[in-house]
């Protein structure tokens, strides 16, 4: 069989993402078939990243690596100001003119995984059309500020694109992207392809990108596609929906920091909304503070209260027009009001993302020890839709004991 060309774009904070997607791809593949993955990136991945490149050609025949660097130049010009991706996006534009003596390829975003072999896409007659793409079957839930031209009814996901690289040059349509780059489009790039290609693509099924929240477990896509929120994201939230597969995927790599750190965020941010750990560490340490009295401090107030948390302490509060008021008996402090050499000190810092960060920040000045703060986020409700069915029961008691309290020695877990 003629060479498959695929296509990933990534900057050094994706290397490991892409490297998953790139081993589940490869352990798809057919044994007859050869592939050319072809990477688009801005010069920032190092040498590690270069390994774990070498490791994935070493360890699979019929395929071979080539690095597109574009660093400068026009690629340079490019000026967005939508949301939620970063220039590396846009690069995928420049394929024609980049891969000018190929004619067709597939391109994958980095949080993809591939359970089955992608060549089956290649059965699409596109020939006519700009590219084969699956229908956003979710488009319709997001708050969507510009709807210009497009049709969400006809609405594609860019994640992953059967491209004719061939009709894109012919009909010069570079310059249709470049001219809406800049314009206030939502989602960026996406947006962008589905206002210049409407009309001109071929919808394919959508197991070839399927939202792995969809996916169930009798189910196997060819491509699962980690897309949306973080607790999508088996990388941030361990139980997400198909987490098991990528982090068996990801394993691969357990050797190189990239892994390493991936895991240690992971584990960590899993203990930080967990209401069995925090309970297990309120209970083992004399003098617990709650960094927060609004909304979120209150609430999980409320919380360990109903779990017989009883060496709670103080709220801190950096609000000094806070000072001497109380909850229900607790009086709100300063830090500096604390004996920040006590032994046993506790800190939950709670409230926004944005607010643990800066809490964290101040405690660290301090320099109070890392383990005696938890940044405590809340689980979203949203988090238990996309998660991975077999983890609901373990769940389920975690949710119970922040709403209801209970003993933690019923979860069966050891911290």
């Amino acid at each position: 069989m003629s060479k498959i060309h695929i296509v990933y774009a990534t900057d050094y904070n994706y290397i490991l993402l892409c490297c998953v997607s790139i081993s589940s791809l490869l352990k798809s593949k057919a044994k007859e078939d050869v592939y050319e993955i072809h990477i688009l990136t801005d010069g920032s991945i190092q040498e590690e990243g270069r390994r774990m490149f070498s490791l994935l050609e070493k360890k699979h025949d019929g395929v071979s690596f080539c690095f597109h660097t574009l660093d400068g130049g026009e690629y340079k010009k490019i000026d967005y100001k939508g949301r939620h991706y970063n220039q590396m996006t846009y690069y995928r534009f420049f394929l024609p003119d980049l891969l000018e003596d190929i004619d067709e390829c597939i391109y994958l975003d980095c949080d993809t995984l591939v359970c089955s072999d992608i060549s089956e896409m290649l059965s699409y007659d596109i020939s006519d059309a700009y590219m084969g793409v699956v229908w956003d079957c979710d488009i319709d839930k997001v708050v969507y500020p510009n709807f210009g031209n497009l049709d969400l009814n006809k609405y594609f996901n860019a994640g992953v694109l059967y491209l004719n690289l061939r009709k894109l040059r012919e009909d010069k349509m570079l310059d249709c992207f470049s001219a809406q780059v800049g314009k206030d489009w939502y989602f960026n790039d996406q947006d962008i392809l589905n206002y210049c290609c409407k009309d001109k693509v071929v919808y394919m099924e959508e197991k070839f990108n399927q939202f792995s929240y969809k996916v169930l477990p009798t189910e196997t896509p060819v491509v699962m596609h980690f897309l949306g929120e973080k607790g999508m994201r088996p990388w941030v939230y361990k139980y997400a929906n198909g987490c098991d597969q990528w982090w068996k995927e990801a394993e691969l790599f357990s050797d190189f920091n990239e892994y390493k750190v991936c895991k240690r965020e992971a584990d960590q941010k899993h203990k930080n909304s967990s209401y069995a750990y925090l309970i297990h560490q309120c209970r083992i340490y004399e003098n617990v503070y709650i960094f927060g009295g609004g909304f979120y401090g209150r609430k999980l107030y409320q919380k360990l209260k109903r779990n017989h948390v009883e060496n709670m302490r103080a709220f801190l509060d950096n609000k000094t027009g806070n000072t001497g008021k109380t909850i229900e008996g607790y009086s709100f402090v300063t830090i500096d009001e604390v004996d920040q050499t006590k032994d046993n000190l506790y800190i939950i810092a709670v409230g926004s993302e944005a607010t643990r960060n800066k809490i964290l920040e101040q405690l660290r000045s301090l320099d109070i020890q890392e383990e005696a703060i938890i940044p405590f986020e809340e689980r979203l409700s949203e988090e238990y839709y996309y998660m991975d069915p077999k983890y609901l029961p373990q769940e389920k008691e975690e949710y119970f004991l922040g709403e209801f309290g209970s003993g933690t020695e019923r979860l069966g877990w050891k911290w």
